[in-house]
């Protein structure tokens, strides 16, 4: 009887730390009226364990420019944030006359790359479907208890872009 009230304790609490991460605009500063850009209805947010990596997708339409900005509702974890933009793309090979095709991930765009800047903004000439994955950081020390889960968010902004060539523009 005891295990089954402290797992029901338990099972609990872990509902209540994963009920509490509220929507990405709530904590992540989004783009003046004067950019011109909306909140995208496709933004998401989760509680995550340092070290964990979270991987979402959305569809970025054609003709639509887009920003792309991750965050932490912890100030000490502002900054820290690791994300990557990518694709799958099929990667054709032969071996003894059978073709096979694979799906691969190309990077796009990694921040790591790019001075650890927690926002990127791109245009899309295609409607394609564009995948983000999200880490925060594991520091020395902690514990992976509940109070060093953190809230991460991935705030997806767009407007109508301008027209070009290609088929990714990074701005």
């Amino acid at each position: 009887m005891k295990k089954i009230i402290l797992t029901s304790v338990f099972l609990s609490f872990v509902m209540l730390i994963h009920a509490q991460c509220v929507k990405p605009e709530y904590f992540i500063v989004k783009s003046k009226k004067s950019e011109g850009y909306s909140i995208n209805g496709q933004s998401k947010s989760g509680y995550f364990e340092p070290g964990e990596v979270y991987e979402m997708s959305f569809i970025a339409y054609a003709g639509m420019e887009y920003k792309i900005t991750v965050g932490a509702d912890v100030a000490d974890k502002d900054g820290q944030i690791e994300f990557e933009l990518y694709e799958k793309k099929n990667k054709r090979s032969e071996v003894n006359g059978k073709i096979t095709y694979k799906k691969v991930d190309q990077v796009v765009f990694k921040n790591k790359d790019n001075e650890m800047t927690q926002s990127m903004e791109f245009q899309s000439t295609a409607t394609r479907r564009i995948y983000v994955r999200v880490q925060v950081p594991k520091v020395d020390g902690e514990t992976g208890a509940a109070e060093s889960y953190v809230c991460v968010g991935v705030l997806l902004e767009h407007q109508q872009g301008v027209k070009t060539g290609g088929g990714f523009k990074q701005r």
